[in-house]
């Protein structure tokens, strides 16, 4: 857990390994990550129910993988968007890589936002960079005990 997120391992006898990054709600279901609605990095995160949450974590994962959307590569190759830092020489590491994907650097910045924006963005990136599904749920989850 950090950074607003708790990060669930799963290896569904079906579905194969599956990495998650679920946002910690507060009054709202993205919590910490709610400034990025309604910018055009809010597809990065894709919201689920708590339902289908619940049963992956508790062995059966076939809900969740019909809700949670294409791979974390596949949702980054939408923002081809290049690092703020790549563009007037303010990085001297600037490469064609710097922009989100697989190959992203650590230092990566996500252009025409505030700092703490642009941190949650890189946050969520760095995730799904490590292949890693980042997920605000909506509804209840339950527990079996």
């Amino acid at each position: 857990m950090g950074d607003g997120l708790r990060y669930i391992d799963l290896n569904d006898a079906e579905q194969g390994p599956l990495l998650l990054a679920v946002v910690i709600p507060g009054e709202d279901p993205w919590g910490a990550f709610a400034p990025l609605r309604g910018t055009p990095w809010e597809g990065l995160i894709h919201t689920v129910s708590g339902e289908a949450l619940s049963h992956a974590v508790h062995g059966w994962a076939t809900p969740l993988v019909r809700e949670i959307g294409p791979h974390p590569h596949v949702i980054m190759r939408r923002f081809l968007t290049p690092c703020a830092l790549s563009t007037g020489g303010q990085c001297v590491g600037a490469a064609p890589t710097c922009k989100p994907g697989p190959k992203m650097p650590d230092c990566y910045e996500a252009p025409n936002l505030d700092f703490a924006t642009a941190a949650l963005v890189s946050r969520v990136l760095a995730d799904m960079r490590v292949r890693r599904h980042v997920l605000a749920i909506q509804g209840a989850e339950f527990v079996l005990v």
